[in-house]
């Protein structure tokens, strides 16, 4: 059996609860819904298959060219731009789904 130890934590390290601790820059989570919902009625998918961990390749057969429609999509549909460098670093679906998110809030 594992016994977990408690951490103290100081006041100032603790994130708010609207923000990722995985995306400093990002404010708004309430836009999660949103594009889960629409990544998932773009790679037809059940939006209950998008986990933050979900591979984007290996587990929903998001191949190359898949990805670059799904990033233009995504750029039309929220006013954001995606470049390739950003595009690269995204594996899973929350990756994705941070990076949307940090977009949104730099534009």
């Amino acid at each position: 059996m594992v016994q977990l130890q408690s951490i103290p934590v100081r006041q100032d390290e603790v994130v708010p609860s609207n923000r990722s601790p995985f995306c400093a820059g990002c404010e708004d989570r309430r836009m999660t819904p949103e594009i889960r919902a629409f990544v998932a009625a773009h790679l037809d998918v059940p939006a209950d298959r998008l986990t933050d961990r979900v591979l984007l390749g290996e587990e929903l057969a998001v191949d190359s060219l898949a990805a670059i429609e799904l990033a233009m999509a995504l750029e039309e549909e929220f006013g954001i731009g995606l470049s390739e460098d950003v595009m690269a670093g995204v594996h899973t679906y929350g990756d994705l789904e941070r990076v949307v998110i940090a977009q949104r809030g730099s534009s």
